[in-house]
């Protein structure tokens, strides 16, 4: 492939820095999986939300790790847990 893809990492952090309580992740994935584009992959693993954004360039995988920590925490606000993510480029 010589397209652009960018690898998200949504991780879950409290206050106290407390690993997620069970079925905070798997109540947030449907929302990350509505935000992404057909053909991008999402999965839970461990406790953190894994992204592969296919064909996006560092610039649109920003504005789609930050379209879904934003609307998170607007679904979400009452939450402990705050929603952050890290981005890296894979080389297809």
């Amino acid at each position: 492939m010589d397209k652009q893809i960018q690898f998200v990492k949504f991780s879950f952090n409290s206050r106290l820095n407390d690993i997620p309580e069970p079925g905070t992740l798997e109540e947030a994935f449907p929302l990350v999986h509505r935000c992404l584009r057909r053909g991008d992959i999402v999965s839970i693993y461990g406790n953190n939300i894994l992204a592969i954004l296919m064909g996006t360039d560092e610039k649109g995988g920003r504005v789609a790790a930050e379209r879904i920590v934003n609307t998170y925490h607007a679904h979400y606000s009452y939450s402990e847990y705050e929603m952050s993510y890290e981005m890296t480029e894979i080389h297809g």
